[in-house]
């Protein structure tokens, strides 16, 4: 096990039980448990004692081909010996129409909803609010005969003389967009606009694109019919935080209120489970919503095969309950290897990946060396009463590591 590196570790939600107290209420256990959980956009510590340590380089906005360094693992900040296991919840927020365009003959309101307009962003043409850069003009409306009201045309390009053939020739770059919102005074945004245009005057030798007379036929404004939904998947069942918000974990603010409820779904496939080192997985929210499984988990270097024998500081996954187990209890001080190393987003995504949101939930869950804070309800009632089963597995392992 590695030594603690990471000096900005963060505690939540103080807990006025010490560690290790063991609680009786009414003839039962209660036991003192401790979890942290980070949202992570292509963060569980109770009284402060065991951490979910991250590395975390946001990308921000990904784009294909793109690894991003994630690296978790979890350090025990007390003094006393834990178990711990690490699970997975998931929020895809995707386009119903998977990406795929449509063409309407009037521009996007707000009466379309759920409707959502193609956005277009002016970035090479035009700053934004509209105002023409990189030798791009905002053609005004007077020199164009069928702009729409809110549609911009921007051109670049110039006019000149063969002088072989006496001919004047027209170069013209141009794009063209509808201002759908313009209340950021900072900011417009942009709807995609296609549509004929053609040069009727004033493409004299010498001239520029700024200077000349334009006609617009035929604008089609596009759409993503359906608008977003929203898609919620969680590994072990326990809900941490779907269900919740508004909230802000780590900085990054979210609000799962519409996913309560939703149901466990553990990985029960080889694309997604990791069984050796540095094993590149997928996830589930792509593969089901989407079909797709463009975006990957780069696991660590200290994963174990459930199906083979089990030893100590090892992370394994067990698919019956949906969680990744420390096979070692982890001393005070001390700290597990990475489980995870980076997420990445592959080349092939394509259409269904446009605009999409997609937040990581990763959830921890410390807890007492003793047998029963294993297997009773109040602790993680781990069921070890079928032979030979995954949580019978993990469970031997971990009394065997914790010396019960």
């Amino acid at each position: 096990m590695k030594k603690v590196k990471n000096k900005n570790r963060k505690k939540m939600m103080g807990l006025a039980a010490a560690f290790g107290l063991v609680t009786l209420l009414a003839g039962t256990f209660a036991w003192v448990t401790y979890n942290d959980e980070r949202i992570n956009r292509v963060k569980t510590a109770v009284a402060g004692d065991t951490v979910l340590n991250e590395n975390w380089d946001n990308p921000g906005e990904i784009t294909p081909g793109m690894v991003a360094k994630k690296e978790v693992s979890v350090t025990n900040t007390g003094t006393a010996p834990v178990f711990v296991r690490v699970s997975y919840e998931e929020v895809l927020t995707h386009l119903v129409s998977l990406g795929v365009e449509t063409a309407t003959a009037a521009p996007w309101a707000a009466a379309d909803a759920p409707d959502v307009p193609v956005d277009f962003v002016p970035s090479k043409v035009a700053t934004d609010i509209g105002v023409g850069k990189d030798g791009y003009t905002a053609i005004p409306a007077a020199q164009v005969t069928g702009l729409p009201t809110n549609v911009t045309l921007w051109a670049k390009g110039s006019a000149r003389k063969d002088p072989a053939t006496n001919i004047v020739n027209t170069a013209l770059d141009y794009a063209i967009a509808f201002a759908y919102d313009t209340t950021d005074p900072t900011k417009y945004k942009f709807q995609k606009v296609e549509g004929t245009v053609e040069v009727t005057g004033g493409n004299t030798d010498g001239t520029v694109a700024a200077n000349w007379t334009y006609t617009v036929t035929a604008p089609k404004y596009f759409v993503y019919v359906g608008g977003y939904t929203t898609v919620g998947f969680d590994w072990a069942g326990t809900n941490v935080l779907l269900g919740q918000g508004p909230i802000t974990r780590y900085g990054v603010a979210a609000d799962y209120t519409a996913l309560a409820g939703t149901p466990i779904t553990p990985a029960t496939t080889t694309d997604l489970i990791p069984v050796a080192n540095g094993d590149i997985k997928g996830i589930q929210a792509d593969k089901v919503a989407l079909g797709k499984d463009a975006l990957k988990i780069e696991y660590g270097v200290d994963m174990i095969d459930i199906a083979g024998a089990l030893i100590g500081d090892k992370w394994v996954y067990n698919s019956e309950d949906g969680f990744f187990y420390w096979t070692s209890t982890l001393v005070g001080g001390a700290t597990t290897e990475d489980l995870l190393k980076n997420l990445s987003y592959g080349t092939d995504g394509g259409d269904p990946y446009k605009n999409i949101t997609y937040d990581l939930i990763v959830a921890m869950e410390a807890i007492q060396v003793t047998k029963e804070a294993l297997t009773d309800a109040a602790g993680w009632g781990m069921n070890t009463a079928v032979p030979g089963s995954q949580t019978t597995k993990v469970y031997n392992q971990l009394v065997t590591a914790g010396g019960l």
